[in-house]
């Protein structure tokens, strides 16, 4: 449970005391949510569980493995985030992407830190998984997604050749527009959020 720093440590020393050493780390562990702020207004611990899961803990682990990477002079992180925290901010959809956004900044920079002693960072921003992560959310079961399969090939890649990150074809695109066009792109994405509201209204869509 990564949301228990109890845990993640007692989880790091065992590890370390079975196997002495770890060569690959990958973050995968998340807590999807999709929720408008109007629905989250008695809902503050949404964000702090999303936190804990996604960010404080991930950055734990790391921490706590860490060393014996370094003084070792060899190991290999891989982030499994997503490639919303790449593309422009979608209503709806803001304590995950504000999570997963603060793992892939953290650990970039720690990144610069540490390449020096031969430990490297891969990022996966991972494009839709149909699991049962994004079961509940029906607007998801209408988008192309990957595979649970294809998503694990992508970590290997990730792992068998230390690349810096994988993206989706898409998302580059996605990203220099939203920062060349940023105001019309949020005026864009408000009137989504209100005509997808209303249609909410009328069919009862839940959120989750």
């Amino acid at each position: 449970n990564l949301a228990d720093p109890a845990e993640v440590e007692e989880l790091a020393r065992t590890v370390l005391v079975d196997h002495g050493h770890v060569d690959v780390l990958v973050s995968n562990a998340g807590r999807s949510i999709r929720r408008s702020v109007a629905d989250s207004y008695q809902r503050f611990h949404d964000i702090e569980r999303t936190n804990a899961i996604n960010y404080l803990g991930p950055a734990r682990l790391v921490l706590e493995l860490l060393p014996s990477m370094r003084n070792r002079g060899e190991g290999h992180i891989v982030n499994v985030s997503t490639a919303g925290v790449r593309t422009p901010p979608m209503a709806r959809w803001s304590a995950y992407l504000a999570s997963k956004s603060a793992f892939d900044v953290w650990l970039r920079c720690v990144a610069q830190e540490i390449r020096g002693d031969d430990v490297t960072v891969s990022t996966v921003y991972m494009g839709l998984v149909h699991t049962r992560m994004s079961e509940p959310t029906p607007l998801l079961h209408k988008m192309p997604g990957l595979t649970p399969e294809q998503a694990a090939d992508q970590v290997c890649t990730a792992i068998a050749e230390r690349t810096h990150n994988i993206t989706p074809p898409m998302v580059r695109p996605a990203e220099l527009l939203g920062n060349l066009f940023r105001v019309p792109t949020d005026r864009l994405l408000e009137q989504y959020f209100r005509i997808s509201s209303r249609h909410k209204r009328r069919t009862g869509d839940e959120e989750s």
